[in-house]
């Protein structure tokens, strides 16, 4: 838990200093707590413009070629399969150097840091251990979805 002279996450929120977004302003939550240094919250989930643009390119095909659509299905198919492949091959071959076993605490449990810290910190003196397993799995799943792509 937290002191008594530690104020509650929520009022270390509030106590933060105002910070201006790039075009004036002060970004705030849907609850109207301050948010960041952006002018405006954010109404979509990231990475909604590449969806659409994937849908749109995916219509396109339909519309175009409707026989090469079950050929690009199943093909984006083979390469998230790929990507699950390599990653529990990577979890497989170095059980006990999984990247979030460098983390200070256990992340499922979520975090109650101050605003503008890292949500989950980094055990002390592992960071250089803590980048290598991460781009140790990258670079395994990479390589997997990387084979299966030129197989195909």
């Amino acid at each position: 838990m937290h002191d008594e002279t530690d104020p509650a996450p929520s009022e270390r929120r509030l106590a933060a200093p105002r910070r201006e977004g790039p075009l004036g302003g002060q970004r705030t939550t849907r609850s109207g707590e301050a948010w960041g240094p952006y002018p405006a919250p954010r109404r979509l989930p990231r990475a909604t413009s590449w969806l659409l643009a994937a849908a749109a390119l995916l219509g396109l095909i339909a519309a175009l070629s409707p026989a090469q659509l079950p050929v690009v299905l199943y093909k984006t198919a083979l390469i998230a399969l790929a990507a699950v492949l390599g990653y529990w091959l990577d979890r497989m071959l170095f059980p006990y150097a999984r990247p979030d076993g460098y983390l200070e605490r256990d992340w499922r449990g979520g975090t109650d840091q101050p605003e503008y810290c890292a949500d989950y910190p980094i055990v002390r003196d592992h960071h250089w251990v803590f980048a290598a397993a991460l781009l140790r799995r990258a670079i395994i799943v990479g390589a997997v979805v990387l084979g299966v792509a030129m197989g195909m």
